[in-house]
Formats: structure tokens, sequence, C-alpha cells
């Protein structure tokens, strides 16, 4: 007949099954981490919170210069509700007070312009505001491009190229970041 355990045995089986559940669990964290880096980790650290707030304000000024340069007179009404959505005051306000004299002037020429984001660069990002540099080319169609001759600078006949460079400040609004300010820079 076997002997009970004593109140010592127990404890140190106790512990020792503690110790080994704490070691496998240690074991698989450190896996997941080396597989997945820290993606796998419960929190969110600093670095990554800034990584993603740099993505979303980059795709976010990506989107609004896209929207502001590409016009097409056969739905500008379209592309200024874009433009609006895309943005806060102050833009938002000064966007909106000129898009009538825009919507005249874009059916006026029948303007169609499309605009390609070539870069784009974070400056800094403090709290809910960012500031990022965006360099973006149009091509641009209208009445009077149409004689135009491809050339070395612009390759597309009947059509103007342009070259710009923005300073974009951005507004984070809930969960999405808001064009507030857009600056031609030299």
């Amino acid at each position: 007949m076997s002997e009970p355990a004593s109140p010592m045995s127990s404890r140190w089986r106790f512990t020792d099954l503690l110790l080994a559940e704490l070691l496998i669990g240690a074991l698989l964290l450190s896996t997941a981490v080396a597989i997945w880096g820290a993606r796998a980790l419960p929190w969110t650290t600093s670095a990554e919170q800034f990584g993603q707030d740099n993505h979303a304000a980059t795709e976010a000024a990506q989107r609004a210069v896209s929207a502001f340069l590409s016009v097409d007179y056969r739905s500008i009404d379209k592309h200024s509700r874009e433009v609006i959505d895309l943005s806060t005051a102050p833009f938002r306000e000064q966007y909106a007070s000129g898009s009538t004299d825009l919507r005249i002037a874009t059916m006026r020429a029948r303007s169609v312009s499309t605009a390609t984001i070539r870069a784009v660069g974070l400056k800094d990002l403090k709290g809910e505001t960012a500031r990022l540099l965006v360099g973006a080319d149009t091509v641009l169609r209208t009445t009077a491009t149409r004689k135009n001759k491809a050339t070395k600078n612009c390759p597309h006949a009947g059509a103007r190229c342009n070259r710009y460079r923005f300073l974009v400040t951005l507004v984070r609004s809930g969960d999405r970041w808001l064009l507030s300010n857009l600056a031609e820079v030299p």
C-alpha cells in the first residue's frame, strides 16, 4: 500500500507544474514573436503606433493631393465633393468658396487633369497634426492644349505637364487624417 503524499511533496508538484506551464507559455510567446515580430504581442509599442500613424497620414496626404489635382469637367461636382470630404478647416472652407469658379473654368476649358503622386515624405508628426511633403505630376488637357506637341518635358501630345511640390498639413479627426492646409513649395 502506498503512503499518502506529504503536504510538502504535493506543494513541490504544484510548483513544478506551474513552472512548466510558465516555461511553455514563454516558449510559445517567444516563438510567436520570432515568427510574426512585435505584431504577436498583445500590445502596441510606441514605435508601432508611430508607424501606423505615419502610414495613415501618408495615405491620407496622397488621396487628398490626388483628389485636389485630378479634375475632369465631366465629373467636376464629384471631384469637388471628394476634396471637401477629405478636408477640414481652414482648407475645406477655402476650397468650397472657390468651387463654383473652379466648376465654371473647368467646364469652359473642358479640362481634364490626371495626377500622379511621385513621392511622399513625413516632415513631422506631433499629436493630432502631421505635416508631409508631397511631390506630384499632372497631365492637363484643355481646349487650349489640343495643339501642343509631345516634348521631352511633356511626352503627351495635346497636353501640358506640370510638377508640384506641396507642404500638406493634416489633422486627425476620429480615425481619419483630414487635409487642413495645402501650400505649394518651391
